[in-house]
């Protein structure tokens, strides 16, 4: 098509900080796209076939993130994400959870993209007992993201205090083959990152003194190793893939 612009479907499901989820399928990265969309009158995803020009995969939940793999993918609740978080869910349909500050079937699902099965993995009732929070703090997760083995899952379990439009961050990992959970920064206030390989993330954070910082966080030996940069204020950090060091 040379440099044509081609519109091959729409959707409803939008938001301004991360749009529809439109990724590429990593199965078939050539052809096959994965988007949200309204599936049934309930958030949900279609994977779409560029060649065929036609929906040739339909999934009753809305996709977030997926695995390297293409065989997983997270959701989460985007009504209650786009409440708490605007720009960063949908609007479109009204959040049931919206009474419940930490409910416990609510928080990171786990997606079959070959089967379509999903399970509920970490809730969010779970995560709002392990930190020093108030009964009307409304806890939700964002910017969940798998490893490049997709070994585990990383996230920012974030709880909005009660009453303020102000937020705390924890920034936690799960580990699929264990179910273990495990806390890779709660000191400082984590804003983006992005993997080195399966074991390494480079994450931006700022200390209570205002003070932005590159870390690199070793997963696999819990060392964290701050970057030598002058950072004066939030940065998004990106690895060349030929160049990782």
């Amino acid at each position: 098509h040379g440099n044509n612009f081609v519109k091959f479907s729409s959707t409803s499901t939008w938001c301004w900080q991360q749009g529809c989820m439109l990724q590429w399928d990593p199965g078939n990265p050539n052809r096959c796209v994965f988007y949200n969309t309204l599936v049934d009158d309930k958030y949900g995803a279609h994977l779409f076939d560029i060649q065929k020009t036609k929906v040739v995969n339909s999934f009753p939940n809305p996709i977030y993130s997926i695995s390297a793999d293409g065989k997983l993918a997270i959701s989460l609740n985007f009504s209650r994400l786009g409440r708490l978080r605007p720009g960063y869910g949908y609007s479109l349909l009204p959040d049931s959870t919206m009474n419940n500050s930490c409910p416990n079937d609510d928080g990171i699902y786990l997606m079959n993209l070959q089967t379509g099965a999903i399970e509920l993995v970490i809730n969010l009732y779970e995560l709002s007992t392990q930190v020093n929070c108030e009964p009307g703090d409304e806890h939700y997760i964002n910017h969940a993201s798998f490893s490049p083995d997709g070994s585990r899952i990383v996230f920012f379990h974030i709880w909005k205090l009660f009453n303020s439009n102000k937020r705390k961050i924890r920034f936690c990992s799960y580990e699929l083959n264990t179910s273990q959970l495990s806390i890779i920064e709660d000191v400082r206030t984590s804003s983006h990152f992005c993997w080195r390989d399966d074991n390494t993330i480079l994450a931006t954070n700022v200390d209570q003194f205002g003070i932005w910082r590159y870390t690199l966080y070793d997963l696999g030996n819990n060392i964290k190793k701050d970057l030598q940069i002058d950072l004066k204020q939030d940065g998004h950090p990106m690895f060349s893939p030929a160049d990782k060091d």
